[in-house]
Parts: structure tokens; C-alpha cells; sequence
């Protein structure tokens, strides 16, 4: 028995320095490029704009409720 809870012990050891290694390299990816978080933030603004336009089309069109 304690044979298997040593390997659980060493599985659950593992997958927290995976975890935590995944966590570092999204970090370093995310910070690496700035002209690309700029960009995607940039993309995101004008998606939020076009959505409300539209939204203001359709209130004209077919009223506040819809």
C-alpha cells in the first residue's frame, strides 16, 4: 500500500511541475511579442465596435427589444 500511494505522491508531483511549467511558457509567450497583444487588443476593439453598430441597426429597425 505504500508502494501506491508513493506513486500517486510522484504523479501528483509531476503534473504540478507541468502545470506550472505550461503556466511559465504561457507567460513568456504572451509577454514575448507586445505588437502581437497590441494587435489582438486592437482586434478586439473594433469587434466590441462593429457589434455595436449592429446592435443599434437592429434596435432602428426593429425596435429597442430585439
Amino acid at each position: 500500500m505504500e508502494n501506491h500511494d508513493e506513486k500517486r505522491v510522484s504523479r501528483e508531483e509531476i503534473i504540478r511541475r507541468l502545470n506550472a511549467a505550461e503556466e511559465l511558457i504561457g507567460v513568456a509567450e504572451a509577454g514575448s511579442d507586445p505588437a502581437e497583444a497590441e494587435r489582438q487588443r486592437k482586434l478586439k476593439n473594433e469587434i466590441e465596435k462593429e457589434q455595436e453598430i449592429n446592435r443599434g441597426w437592429f434596435a432602428q429597425h426593429f425596435g429597442a427589444g430585439g
